[in-house]
């Protein structure tokens, strides 16, 4: 087993692993860009949507094991969130849903779908 340190705040913490740790030297290139709106419906609720692309090139030839191969994904999300009041508190319910498709260099195409709900509630 080996031990790797982790530095946590000026404390060290002794952390073991079933597996040695692995160097990997990385040296990639990356690039995003994304667009997002946000829609006004009605006094207290708006829409939100947006779209994601990112492009990942491994820049050391050949790929070392464990690395990232070369990829391109976009992401699509679109939700709803709304404020309330509630019994003294503020509520914040978002209601959304995500679509994300990355397609690797000599892999198939991965397609993941998400749907969430998040609501949070704060004191006035």
């Amino acid at each position: 087993m080996g031990i790797n340190k982790v530095n946590l705040s000026q404390k060290t913490v002794a952390v073991k692993t079933a597996f040695p740790p692995i160097q990997v030297h990385s040296k990639f290139l990356t690039g995003n860009c994304w667009v997002l709106a946000r829609f006004p419906v009605l006094r207290s609720s708006f829409i939100e949507s947006g779209i994601e692309y990112e492009r990942f090139r491994q820049l050391r030839n050949p790929t070392p094991p464990g690395a990232l191969d070369n990829f391109s994904g976009t992401v699509a999300t679109a939700q709803l969130t709304n404020f309330s009041d509630y019994q003294g508190y503020r509520l914040t319910t978002i209601l959304g849903f995500e679509l994300a498709r990355k397609s690797f260099e000599f892999d198939e195409v991965e397609t993941r779908t998400r749907g969430f709900v998040t609501i949070f509630a704060g004191v006035q």
